[in-house]
């Protein structure tokens, strides 16, 4: 059951949501959800998260979820949305190679702010269209922080754990929507409204196209309300919280009647009950005259986001708006904010194509599943489980690599296994057949023995009993002569380096006299010795130097066991020298770059009889 799940982090500025998914029969089925407060330590730009203080992110993350579990599950981890930068790019039909290369060198040059050593890029080929009758690529670009990816890393690291992707929550948010609901060609936008952004993303057949992120949240909102309401800030929330965005009883663009009215209901509170003031409750018509500056920015914000989308992509449109984010859990917030904007839109249910029958009789609540501040731990824990998705993916290049060839081993391994069975089979066949000639033997003597009498039929069953013994010792031969590969495989897969990817092995049986060796391995095998030729073809994923460092050490164990001899391995390809300096180990420098290098080897199997 823990290998079929999939965990999503989403670390907020404020709080970090996580959603456990678990995968029975194809179907995804929520297993655990829960939020806790993010753990930032100080940061000298207040624009930017501070560090995250690892120990005490993992003492609340076990709280609620056992590291254990977390270590048999599948992990995702989003990216600050204040971090990341994209942009779409129309690039010429080159390699796949050459586009990345392309790509990355046009986002440096065109990208707001201007991109540094800190930055690392991911790209993802969004399609092709035409453009002055000459077809081109649509590539997207997204930047974001090294320092952050790292700090991702070393945070998996202090729970054992490596994640399977680092990507952009709004690069994903489509992955809550099943495929039946995409329509061909629609675009759909998803607005988050958080903390401290207010997000705009835009996506086309579940890819992300276009992507808009405002300094402007909840946070800005609630400083600012009790600043005007002179009262603290959580009582501020406490008010939101409770009374949302009270509904307009005037026109809030006459100011002179507005301020007359609240003053005028201000006066009759305080007559009827003087404590109002210091309750610290808020006049409602107050509240929402207040409320309405912080209304027009988001207005303000969205609309200059589509209206830059729709000259972008030469007239398009979102047609379908999904809201989400804490800052649409306020009341009647979503309702003026669309009222205004119209088309179609929705509250982000990030649970409702989910299974969730396992909390309807536990703690499961109504308000909580349709709070759409889970839909970004949602949609990664979606994503990691999507084959073939389009998903931007920061997670290093080195660490994609180790998975890759891990789970290229596995399979290595598995093969290897299958042809040691395959080749036990046929022994095991004839020993079965040793059994029943041996059964069929003593009944045959049974026989003689009840038809002692009857001596002409006597010589034809001594001929019997003769040929069967002369077809039990041919198959004893046959059985002591054929050799035991098992021994021999499992050796040489056990002394086989993880960079080493095996391609094609073969194991072929040398005739001596034949010269098919040369006369000098010919005098040298004695009599009592069959040789058997093993050949293999693989590759070894290293640099230049360390690959024949590799290659060296695996001759060396070769020669050390008594079951090889002769071992040739073949040189690697030569290639141009291209110094460069080693920056993820720190220091040093390699002549050649990392990759995968062909290469044979051949053995002798020797075997005594």
């Amino acid at each position: 059951m823990m290998a079929n799940s999939t965990i999503g982090i989403d670390i907020g500025s404020f709080y970090t949501k996580v959603v456990e998914i678990e995968y029975k029969g194809g179907r995804p089925a929520l297993s655990t959800f829960f939020i806790f407060k993010s753990p930032f330590l100080p940061s000298r730009d207040s624009s930017l998260p501070g560090q995250i203080d690892r120990a005490s992110f993992w003492k609340q993350f076990s709280s609620h979820l056992s590291l254990s579990r977390l270590k048999k599950s599948k992990v995702g981890i989003s990216l600050s949305p204040g971090l990341v930068s994209t942009l779409v790019l129309s690039l010429p039909k080159i390699g796949k190679c050459e586009l990345s290369q392309a790509a990355i060198v046009e986002a440096k040059r065109k990208m707001i702010p201007v991109s540094g050593p800190g930055h690392t890029f991911e790209w993802l080929l969004l399609g092709e269209k035409i453009a002055a009758k000459i077809p081109r690529y649509e590539v997207l670009i997204v930047r974001t922080e090294k320092l952050y990816i790292q700090q991702i890393i070393e945070l998996g690291k202090d729970a054992g754990v490596t994640p399977e992707l680092i990507a952009p929550a709004c690069g994903i948010f489509s992955q809550i929507i099943p495929e039946e609901g995409f329509k061909k060609d629609e675009d759909i936008a998803f607005v988050e409204f958080g903390a401290r952004d207010l997000n705009i993303s835009i996506h086309r057949l579940k890819k992300l196209i276009f992507f808009r992120s405002v300094t402007f949240g909840m946070t800005d909102i609630i400083s600012d309300l009790s600043r005007k309401l002179q009262v603290s800030q959580d009582k501020t929330e406490e008010i939101i919280r409770r009374d949302g965005v009270p509904p307009a009883a005037l026109d809030l663009t006459n100011k002179v009647a507005l301020a007359e009215e609240i003053m005028r209901q201000k006066y009759e509170a305080g007559l009827k009950a003087g404590e109002a003031r210091q309750n610290n409750e808020a006049n409602p018509l107050e509240l929402r005259a207040l409320w309405q500056a912080h209304i027009e920015r988001i207005l303000h914000e969205l609309r200059r986001s589509l209206a830059y989308y729709k000259e972008q992509s030469e007239g398009r449109r979102a047609e379908s708006i999904y809201l989400l984010g804490g800052g649409f859990q306020i009341r009647n917030l979503a309702e003026i904010l669309m009222k205004q904007i119209g088309g179609k839109w929705q509250i982000a249910l990030p649970f409702k194509n989910l299974e969730i029958g396992a909390f309807k009789e536990k703690q499961f609540r109504e308000d909580i599943s349709s709070a759409p501040i889970f839909t970004g731990a949602t949609a990664i824990a979606l994503a990691i489980a999507a084959k073939g998705a389009p998903v931007i993916n920061f997670l290093p290049l080195e660490l994609k690599r180790k998975k890759i060839l891990a789970a290229r081993f596995i399979v290595l391994l598995a093969g290897l296994g299958s042809f040691i069975v395959i080749s036990i089979f046929p022994i095991v066949s004839l020993m079965i057949n040793h059994r029943l000639l041996k059964a069929d033997l003593q009944n045959a003597e049974l026989e003689l023995n009840k038809f002692k009498s009857v001596t002409g039929g006597l010589n034809d069953l001594k001929e019997e009993q003769r040929d069967i013994n002369q077809a039990f010792s041919q198959i004893d031969e046959a059985i002591k002569k054929r050799p035991d590969f098992s021994y021999v495989l499992k050796t040489f897969a056990r002394i086989i380096p993880p960079e080493i990817l095996l391609i094609q092995l073969s194991i072929s049986e040398v005739n001596p006299a034949s010269g098919s060796r040369g006369m000098d391995a010919a005098a040298q095998t004695s009599p009592s010795e069959k040789k058997y030729l093993l050949e293999m073809k693989a590759e070894v994923f290293a640099d230049f130097e360390n690959a024949n460092i590799i290659l060296d050490n695996l001759q060396s164990q070769l020669a050390s066991l008594s079951c090889f001899r002769d071992i040739n391995i073949s040189p690697l390809k030569l290639e141009e020298i291209l110094p460069r300096i080693n920056q993820d180990k720190g220091q040093g420098f390699s002549l050649t770059l990392p990759g995968a290098r062909p290469f044979s080897l051949t053995a002798e199997i020797i075997f005594n009889k």
